[in-house]
């Protein structure tokens, strides 16, 4: 089996493929009118975008659900800026400076 065949077979690298068009997609978004944008703003709307994106490029259900799962936590938990922001706050508060 080439290369080439194993990554066309491997869901999880066809799944972040898809994931990457998925994001640059919001900028084919800019050539849609009002109506289409705020329907796509919709949180519901864009989990089901995403889905049927990373869907249609693996074919597997479980590795869809999986990889949306894992993508709305990395987004919405890890990097999430009121986290950030909350971090930073604890670190600014628990250093003691000595006088």
């Amino acid at each position: 089996m080439s290369l080439i065949d194993s990554i066309n077979k491997n869901t999880i690298i066809l799944g972040l493929a898809a994931l990457v068009s998925n994001i640059g997609g919001k900028y084919v978004a800019l050539e849609l009118n009002d109506t289409c944008c705020n329907i796509l703003k919709h949180p519901i709307i864009r989990k089901i975008v995403l889905f049927c994106s990373i869907f249609l490029i693996t074919k597997n259900i479980k590795t869809t659900l999986l990889m949306t799962v894992i993508f709305f936590v990395l987004v919405h938990g890890v990097f999430s800026e009121d986290k950030v922001k909350k971090q930073t706050k604890k670190k600014r508060k628990k250093k003691s400076y000595i006088w």
